[in-house]
């Protein structure tokens, strides 16, 4: 399990995140569902690639479908920025191209929208 905490108002966002080793998933899924409920369940597959230490996810989410996403472990690169400015420029990527919703908000606004 992933936790992230970061900045989502804008294009190019710092996480921190904490990684959780889970041995049983399904008595996790349990727990957490009788303590909250399901809000949505979030159906990808992805697609990883490695360019000089980037991660690139390419996602295909169902009912939403297909983003990329660049990672850059800051201890990794000193030239962070740099790479991933290469890399909106090899995949041809604008501004107005960029998302600042997780797939969970997406799904809801489109929930939204349908009703």
């Amino acid at each position: 399990m992933i936790y992230y905490r970061r900045e989502e108002n804008s294009s190019l966002r710092r996480s921190d995140f904490d990684i959780l080793q889970i041995d049983d998933p399904k008595i996790l899924k349990s727990k957490l569902e009788k303590s909250y409920g399901i809000q949505a369940v979030v159906r990808k597959n992805r697609k990883l690639f490695l360019y000089h230490g980037t991660r690139i996810h390419i996602d295909y989410v169902d009912e939403l479908g297909t983003f990329i996403e660049f990672e850059v472990p800051m201890a990794a690169t000193k030239n962070a920025g740099d790479v991933v400015n290469i890399l909106i420029q090899k995949f041809c990527i604008n501004d107005s191209d960029f998302i600042n919703k997780s797939y969970l908000d997406l799904m809801n606004l489109n929930n939204k929208r349908e009703k």
